[in-house]
């Protein structure tokens, strides 16, 4: 679990999780079910992320490390965590 060093709580990383949890709520309702809706995403939680798209793209040193289908991944993302990681 995360600590927040300075005082020893982890209240700083569920405020943090809270706002992402919410930007993707909000994506989610604004696109609706529809499957013309093209959405860059930055994130470093990978769990979180694919469980909100439908295709995902690693980037690493400007060149594509990693593409797929997010199902793919969900239950074995050793293959994503590699890539993302360059090991």
């Amino acid at each position: 679990m995360y600590v927040n060093q300075k005082d020893g709580s982890n209240e700083t990383h569920i405020w943090k999780l809270l706002a992402v949890l919410l930007a993707f709520t909000l994506i989610a309702a604004a696109c609706g079910d529809d499957d013309d809706v093209t959405l860059l995403l930055v994130e470093q939680n990978a769990d979180m992320a694919l469980a909100h798209c439908k295709r995902f793209c690693v980037i690493r040193n400007v060149e594509i490390a990693l593409e797929g289908v997010s199902d793919d991944y969900v239950d074995d993302p050793t293959p994503l965590q590699s890539a993302y990681l360059g090991v």
